[in-house]
């Protein structure tokens, strides 16, 4: 903990959250490919965090937090567990979070997503541009059954029907239930996967982190032209959500680039009868879940639902915040993919794809461009580390002064 200034002239400390993320440090090149673990490890962490906010705040100190990426998912986990107003201010920078978690109404949150795509287009690789991207999520979500529950429903009579195999066996260690039946409520659950079951915290992100904005004041600041969140990102809720093995999911990447018109069939689903990722369990706590329906409902946020929209930190999402910090104009210019005023520039795709022709049968996602792709422009997601500081100097303003906006910024720099 270190004192680093006055404000109002009280002395002011900043302290630093250490959580375990980047699951896989032995792949660090790839670790976005192994993304699950690193998200249900932060859905956790947010339980010593709020803690940690609630002894602040019994002491009568002001709380004021900047997140970065995945670290935002530590954080509106917290929030949630926390009083309003335990946190004063809240800075969520690049955040690697579904915007749909904080919209309680689907219209709402495709009118604004269709706004963040427009935004994003420009930077994405050139096999997820528009109408490609949306074309793609719409057929996982249909293979996913998001609208036919008899998908599942077929699946449970197969496990049901075969008493003392693995699959009968995984299903009755999950629900805890050694006479299950496909019409009882762990049933239903597993059925309607979709369809958020009253006085049950499971479901899909819709609405998650709804209540935070009103339990604190959230700043969002967003970069559009993030490579990071525009394609990575992206990628993996196409090809692991559910998760899979690093194999799986460059077959499934493959795949879905070589037959675009039919790019996720039930063939290719990862969770069947017999692997069934719904029922995946990792290690945990009680006292980081609390109850089982924490435990349960970040198991399948983290290891099986997809995100249906943009990642929050990708656009400002002004539905839902009321206070945005735009970091497009010093990252993207910086990065060349946008002139100075933050508008996409000739060629800015974040990574240049080859230009693919038939035979689609013989095609493959080559490893090495993939690698390539997943490294390339990472400044414009880590930019307050990997940009150089007079480049990013008025974003760091920009900050402040949304943190502080009745005390006059010191320094006279506006350009």
């Amino acid at each position: 903990m270190l004192p680093v200034q006055k404000v109002a002239g009280q002395q002011a400390y900043t302290i630093g959250f250490l959580w375990q993320g980047d699951f896989t440090p032995s792949l660090a090149k790839l670790r976005s490919l192994f993304f699950a673990d690193d998200t249900f490890r932060a859905l956790e962490s947010g339980v010593p965090l709020a803690n940690l906010f609630n002894q602040l705040h019994a002491n009568n100190n002001k709380v004021q937090v900047i997140a970065h990426s995945l670290g935002n998912m530590v954080v509106n986990s917290a929030l949630t567990q926390v009083a309003p107003q335990t946190v004063t201010n809240y800075v969520m920078n690049e955040a690697a979070v579904p915007a749909e978690a904080f919209f309680q109404d689907r219209g709402q949150l495709q009118a604004a997503d269709s706004s963040a795509q427009g935004a994003t287009n420009p930077f994405l690789y050139g096999f997820l541009q528009a109408p490609v991207r949306q074309n793609y999520l719409a057929a996982h979500l249909a293979q996913l059954g998001q609208t036919d529950n008899s998908i599942w429903t077929q699946q449970l009579s197969q496990v049901l029907a075969s008493p003392g195999t693995t699959p009968f066996f995984r299903y009755e260690l999950f629900y805890g239930n050694t006479n299950p039946t496909t019409t009882d409520a762990d049933a239903l659950d597993y059925t309607l996967r979709w369809q958020f079951q009253p006085g049950q915290n499971y479901g899909p992100w819709l609405g998650y982190f709804a209540g935070n904005p009103s339990n604190t004041t959230i700043i969002n600041s967003f970069n559009s032209a993030d490579c990071v969140l525009d394609n990575v990102w992206y990628i993996k809720q196409l090809v692991q959500s559910p998760d899979r093995d690093f194999g799986d999911t460059i077959s499934a990447l493959n795949y879905a680039f070589a037959n675009p018109a039919t790019p996720f069939p039930q063939a290719n689903r990862s969770d069947t009868a017999s692997d069934q990722e719904w029922l995946f369990q990792t290690n945990s706590s009680a006292g980081l879940y609390g109850n089982i329906y924490n435990y349960r409902r970040w198991l399948r946020l983290a290891y099986w639902y997809p995100a249906t929209s943009t990642a929050v930190g990708a656009s400002d999402f002004k539905a839902v915040f009321s206070h945005n910090v735009p970091m497009v104009n010093y990252v993207g210019s910086f990065a060349g993919l946008t002139d100075p005023s933050g508008n996409p520039i000739t060629g800015s795709t974040c990574f240049q794809m080859p230009n693919y022709v038939p035979p689609f049968d013989k095609l493959t996602f080559p490893f090495s461009q993939l690698a390539q792709a997943l490294q390339s422009h990472l400044e414009t997601h880590s930019y307050l580390q990997g940009v150089p500081l007079p480049a990013i100097w008025l974003g760091y303003k920009d900050i402040r002064n949304a943190l502080y906006p009745t005390i006059p910024d010191p320094d006279p720099i506006t350009k």
